[in-house]
């Protein structure tokens, strides 16, 4: 009897340990502020890997952080340009409303600056608000070896030369569109697999989006076609790139 009462006792630290390791705790940001800063949000703490984060503010990174989620209600994930900074996601994350922004238009294209990373087996989604813009500025890198979901008739709009590094899949399920800011817009870099899968007519890429595919060709790009053309207006040159279904 007392044998078994040892192991009994042994078993609940045991599983008590092990519940505290890998507990999620849910951070919400109640003030403009670090990351690394616990004031910044409620309960008061740094959310970390195993986190999940809900952003309604605007909160600066300056380091490298890792979380399991978040979800960007409002305000900003804010890189600091200097620090080369990062936030690697490993779970769920929703982008409903906001900004992500990498502090300046210098770095737009460099992989090591200013990089929001979905590692693989991660999921993020541009939902829920059906006519909201998704601004990524400042040079960001976003970074996906996960999953990325578009959602509703929406646009991500690029400035200070942003740039989307696809490396895993890219799921167009909808008439959503690209646009940029006027000789600042954004880059769409593919090597993994983009998708059209749903929307009734065309995505577009404008003329302030450099778009590439790189090593795929139709095997990756499976269910995209793309087509390119060019158009002259008083203004700049303009030049699109058209997304459709593959018959």
């Amino acid at each position: 009897m007392k044998k078994n009462y040892s192991f009994l006792l042994v078993f609940l630290f045991l599983f008590s340990c092990s519940s505290a390791i890998f507990a999620q705790t849910t951070y919400t940001s109640i003030k403009n502020g670090n990351w690394g800063n616990s004031s910044t949000w409620t309960p008061a703490g740094v959310p970390g890997a195993g986190d999940f984060a809900i952003i309604s503010k605007t909160v600066e990174i300056n380091e490298t952080h890792e979380i399991t989620g978040f979800e960007l209600r409002s305000g900003s994930i804010m890189f600091e340009d200097t620090a080369s900074p990062s936030l690697t996601v490993t779970g769920n994350a929703l982008w409903i409303n906001g900004t992500i922004n990498g502090g300046s238009g210098v770095h737009g294209g460099n992989a090591v600056n200013n990089t929001l990373l979905l590692a693989e087996g991660s999921t993020l989604t541009f939902g829920e608000d059906p006519e909201s813009y998704y601004f990524l500025e400042g040079g960001t890198n976003l970074i996906n070896r996960g999953t990325i979901i578009l959602q509703g008739n929406t646009s991500i709009y690029a400035r200070g030369f942003s740039i989307i590094i696809n490396e895993g899949v890219f799921d167009l399920q909808s008439d959503a569109n690209f646009s940029g800011s006027t000789f600042s817009g954004g880059r769409f870099l593919n090597t993994g697999l983009l998708k059209k899968s749903g929307g009734t007519d065309i995505t577009l890429f404008d003329g302030w989006w450099n778009f590439e595919n790189q090593g795929g060709g139709q095997n990756l790009v499976s269910r995209v076609k793309d087509t390119f053309s060019r158009e002259y207006f008083p203004v700049p040159r303009q030049a699109r790139c058209v997304l459709t279904e593959h018959p």
